[in-house]
């Protein structure tokens, strides 16, 4: 009896251990899927309106600011938990910088800078690095650390 009750206790501590995990992962996962949605929205306004957009990161988060042919312009914001570090690598770059105040620009052919974006939280992270031709996802890496 005391051995089934130490088996139940090692996998109810794994489960709680895989559980944390998860939670990290879906607090990563969630602001990344809104920039890729950003990210192919601005590569198709730029192709059918014929106008530069930008994703514009800022200290709580980024936004795309649309331009169309008619001259309107409007913002798609997106904010990231408090805790959340954002930052980006411009193509041909090595190291990682701190995102806020940093432009992705999409030209008005619809293609864009090549760029990769890092989402950390608490020791975890989301590595996302953008296609230029396309804007979608051409890499991503994820790490999540155990507490």
């Amino acid at each position: 009896m005391v051995m089934v009750l130490v088996v139940i206790a090692l996998f109810t501590g794994a489960a709680v251990f895989s559980f944390q995990g998860s939670d990290d992962e879906d607090v990563l996962r969630k602001p990344a899927g809104e920039l890729k949605r950003l990210a192919q929205d601005a590569v198709r306004q730029a192709g059918v309106f014929e106008e530069p957009q930008v994703i514009q990161f800022t200290g709580d988060g980024f936004a795309l600011l649309h331009h169309d042919g008619a001259g309107e312009h409007w913002i798609t914001r997106t904010h990231t938990p408090p805790e959340m570090r954002l930052k980006v690598r411009h193509w041909g770059q090595e190291a990682w910088k701190n995102a806020a105040g940093e432009n992705w620009m999409i030209t008005s052919g619809g293609l864009c800078e090549p760029l990769a974006v890092r989402l950390e939280w608490k020791q975890s992270f989301l590595e996302v690095r953008f296609h230029p031709l396309t804007g979608g996802v051409a890499e991503e890496t994820l790490q999540i650390q155990s507490p």
